[in-house]
């Protein structure tokens, strides 16, 4: 199978089993090829793999919904022209988890808001094409540029408009011979017989018909004469005309694989409402209601690597992150219960309530240092499947730094038409605190949390001309 690759600043390559061809296209990187048509399609397409709420990276438009920790994430990107991507994250979602939603009056909420813009590195980047679609590309993509080239001489020559005169001067050439022949059988049919005149009648009423249609035909002629663009709105419409046929193009010519490096830059904001509990105050103020704003930034680099063989596509990510934040992860969670009675006698009416509370010595306000991975191993042909791993070092002022460990396994259910991905599932356990550093009366099993989550990749349209 012979591959065509593109190798953005250097040069194309037609790699097959006995020879290589090597033909340089360029230096500039964001011309040779991966704008924003090439970069819509990875993210639709290609990053789907990757979209997940857990991943440091907001590359790919998708909805998740994640059953344990009954969390809601929406993401969307913008592609610009020189191929950056923005992203935008929101998420919401209950603290205590789902299944309390059903049970618990009263619920500890969260939401956040992340923003990311990826830039990429030129010097790691590849996109890999089969030989034959990529040569068949470069024909259409010639035959539609010698077409714009042909119709643009025509726009700029007037060529439309001596058209329509030639086909209105046409026009009004055979309306005088209708009307001529019109003419002169009218006069025979003054002269002959009453036999001839049923003859010279029909004849007649035929070409009075051919001379209605073509005084209509005159008619829109010369309105579409009339009406007729200026030059430079026709070369305009041609532009849009040459731009969608190179989109469709390219969406035609099917990716085999790419290598791709780019450094993203993040802003977040979180926000946890919550009640924290104290057994040691007075019963009225032991629960209180504690709100606290965090802020959040994040610095990464990113390489990708796809192919459809099995077994050699990975994805690794490292980042720094700065944020401030307070400790809810570390405290204890537990369920209370009230009770109201609608009389003084203990038998009667009385109705319970129950709502999850945080205990422990809370802090908010910490500074902290964050240094994280995220690591995916594609698994099977077409990359049904991944192992997941994202490990992260949390270093915070004023506390003991802790270890957390990720792991997941992936799999992605796709298209069977296309071979886009429609939904990703993905089971997860995140070890907190590997080495218990604050202490934790829980085990470590008992302090983490697992569960599963499903995200649904979406093509939307963003458009920046």
């Amino acid at each position: 199978m012979f591959l065509g690759q593109i190798s953005f600043g250097q040069d194309f390559k037609a790699v097959g089993q006995d020879s290589t061809l090597v033909v340089i296209i360029g230096q500039d990187s964001t011309i040779i090829g991966l704008k924003r048509p090439i970069v819509k399609r990875l993210i639709n397409q290609q990053f789907a793999n990757l979209i997940n709420p857990q991943s440091n990276n907001i590359i790919g438009n998708f909805a998740s919904i994640d059953l344990k920790e009954a969390e809601v994430n929406f993401a969307s990107n913008i592609v610009f022209k020189n191929g950056s991507i923005l992203g935008v994250r929101a998420n919401g979602g209950v603290t205590d988890g789902f299944l309390p939603v059903f049970s618990n009056s009263e619920l500890n909420s969260k939401f956040g808001l992340d923003v990311q813009y990826n830039f990429l590195d030129f010097k790691k980047k590849s996109i890999q094409y089969y030989n034959d679609d990529f040569i068949k590309h470069q024909k259409q993509k010639l035959k539609i540029t010698q077409e714009y080239e042909l119709k643009t001489i025509e726009i700029e020559q007037g060529n439309l408009e001596n058209e329509l005169k030639i086909e209105i001067n046409k026009i009004e050439s055979e309306i005088e011979k209708k009307k001529k022949s019109i003419n002169e059988l009218s006069k025979l049919i003054d002269t002959t017989t009453k036999l001839n005149k049923d003859s010279l009648n029909l004849q007649k009423k035929k070409i009075q018909i051919e001379l209605n249609k073509s005084e209509t035909d005159l008619k829109f002629k010369k309105n579409q004469l009339l009406n007729l663009p200026s030059i430079d709105a026709q070369l305009n419409e041609l532009d849009d005309w040459r731009a969608k046929e190179l989109r469709k193009a390219q969406s035609d010519l099917k990716i085999h694989g790419f290598k791709l490096g780019w450094f993203s830059i993040g802003y977040g904001i979180s926000n946890n409402s919550f009640r924290l509990f104290d057994p040691s105050l007075p019963l009225e103020n032991q629960v209180t209601k504690t709100n606290f704003l965090g802020h959040s930034i994040k610095l990464n680099y990113n390489y990708y690597r796809l192919t459809p063989a099995p077994y050699e596509s990975y994805f690794v990510s490292i980042g720094l992150g700065f944020s401030v934040e307070d400790n809810l992860s570390s405290l204890k969670k537990i369920e209370l219960s009230e009770t109201k009675n609608y009389s003084s006698n203990p038998n009667e009416r009385a109705s319970t309530s129950k709502y999850n509370v945080f205990q422990g010595a809370y802090e908010n306000n910490l500074l902290t240092a964050t240094l994280n991975a995220d690591f995916y191993y594609f698994l099977f042909e077409d990359n049904k499947a991944a192992i997941h791993f994202y490990p992260e070092q949390r270093i915070a002022k004023g506390i003991e730094p802790i270890t957390n460990l990720g792991f997941g396994f992936l799999l992605t259910f796709k298209n069977q038409s296309n071979l886009n991905n429609i939904i990703n599932a993905e089971v997860y356990a995140n070890l907190f605190d590997v080495a218990n550093n604050r202490n934790s009366d829980n085990d470590l099993l008992t302090r983490s949390s697992y569960g599963l989550r499903f995200t649904f990749p979406i093509n939307f349209n963003s458009h920046i001309k």
